[in-house]
């Protein structure tokens, strides 16, 4: 399962925000091979102010694509950061920089609890 973590800033609204949801659901349940259903995105509004100057921090939306799935694996995940990082930038109109990462999950490491 792929939980995209995307940094937005403070002044987002809930529109581009439900919006971009579904791109992103769409894009990396496409991509990944795996079900909507298993896609759960989550976004980081600032509690800041956006920054209007560089020594208060940079503008840069960050994405962390929190996943298993490419744990142990030999497949490039870089097309796959690229157009989720494509799908945050065309959400925003290209005002801001997006800089995609994986934090790459051990699968040995958890534990999944099912509702009853």
């Amino acid at each position: 399962m792929p939980f995209p973590q995307i940094n937005v800033p403070k002044g987002t609204s809930d529109e581009v925000l439900a919006a971009l949801r579904k791109e992103v659901v769409r894009v990396l349940s496409e991509k990944m091979g795996c079900s909507p259903q298993g896609v759960i995105p989550i976004f980081v509004r600032s509690i800041l102010p956006d920054a209007e100057s560089v020594v208060e921090g940079g503008t840069t939306i960050s994405v962390l694509l929190f996943t298993a799935m490419f744990h142990g694996k030999d497949e490039d995940p870089k097309p796959i950061l690229a157009a989720l990082g494509t799908v945050v930038w065309k959400a925003f109109q290209g005002k801001y920089e997006v800089a995609v990462f994986v934090a790459d999950l051990n699968p040995e490491h958890k534990v999944l609890l099912h509702p009853q």
